[in-house]
């Protein structure tokens, strides 16, 4: 397979799974909003807010290689050379 299909490949992928990652982060945030939050116990509130911040961090290492690969290669596929 030629790089420039292994990279688009893989970028396709991880927008897929940006995709994902939002809607749960969408889903963390409508939580907070309903009524019942309010009677939750404040250490469910407290897992509930760490959720939603390790739902962030993981988005966030999800968008790094698609905005990496644009800056640093100007958008262009290259290899990767490993010094073994």
């Amino acid at each position: 397979m030629p790089l420039s299909s292994r990279v688009k490949t893989g970028l396709d992928e991880t927008r897929t799974l940006i995709l994902g990652a939002q809607i749960l982060i969408g889903f963390q945030y409508r939580s907070v909003f309903q009524q019942q939050f309010d009677a939750l116990p404040p250490a469910t509130k407290l897992a509930s807010a760490c959720a939603l911040v390790l739902l962030l961090v993981s988005l966030g290492l999800l968008l790094t290689p698609s905005a990496f690969h644009r800056i640093a290669d100007r958008g262009e596929s290259i290899e990767l050379r490993v010094f073994r």
